[in-house]
């Protein structure tokens, strides 16, 4: 992703490394914990390069997979007055997630425009079903993924995000009434123009919005609209 990005864009790609607070095999508990300290950390970085090297916060763009959606959500947190530009949720981790409140997790007031992708949010699933950006995209009903089994529908949010980036024409969704309809296409009319783009060069309506979209199988997973 981070190349990708490099060689379609001018800017900086900042990688956090945080393997150790993130090794679910010592207790996904503790991870989950780390998420706001981690979140926290990266809040007081944003404001080093800030005052030491003239970055504009308005000009960041934190992306996150997982339970580093959350870290995302943490560190917009402490922006609350002046906030990051974006935040890319991809498949926020919804185990000791579901239940909290919007101060304990990624939501749409940690920046100005939070975009989200839900891959893997079943009952049985890695990801948080439940709408909590200002766009909200659930690819295939956002449950499971075709192709995938096991962990792979949490893996591909993170997949489709850095194949949007080599196009602004893929990945066209259309917007669903409620979670209901992205989830079960009941009433949902695929036939008329899609409504936005999931991922890089993702459309904000200035509105909270939620969208449906299919994929393929396999890398390409982008289906081109019909000519």
């Amino acid at each position: 992703m981070c190349q990708q990005i490099l060689s379609t864009v001018d800017a900086n790609v900042i990688v956090v490394d945080w393997k150790k607070g993130a090794n679910i095999h010592t207790g996904y508990y503790y991870a989950t914990v780390n998420t706001e300290v981690v979140g926290t950390i990266l809040a007081l970085l944003v404001r080093s390069l800030e005052r030491h090297q003239g970055a504009d916060k308005s000009h960041f763009h934190i992306i996150g997979h997982s339970l580093g959606a959350h870290v995302a959500g943490f560190s917009g947190s402490a922006y609350k007055k002046t906030r990051y530009q974006r935040i890319t949720g991809l498949d926020p981790a919804g185990l000791f997630f579901r239940k909290k409140g919007r101060d304990a997790r990624l939501d749409e007031t940690d920046a100005h425009f939070v975009d989200v992708i839900h891959t893997d949010g079943g009952i049985t699933g890695f990801g948080y079903l439940n709408a909590m950006g200002h766009v909200d995209f659930y690819p295939n009903g956002g449950q499971s993924q075709p192709g995938c089994y096991l962990t792979c529908s949490h893996s591909r949010a993170y997949e489709y995000f850095t194949e949007s980036i080599l196009s602004n024409e893929a990945f066209r969704a259309w917007e669903c009434e409620t979670l209901d309809q992205c989830t079960s296409l009941e009433g949902l009319n695929t036939t008329q123009p899609p409504d936005n783009r999931m991922g890089f060069y993702v459309h904000n309506p200035k509105e909270n919005k939620m969208y449906y979209l299919r994929t393929n199988r396999e890398a390409p997973f982008n289906i081109p609209p019909e000519p």
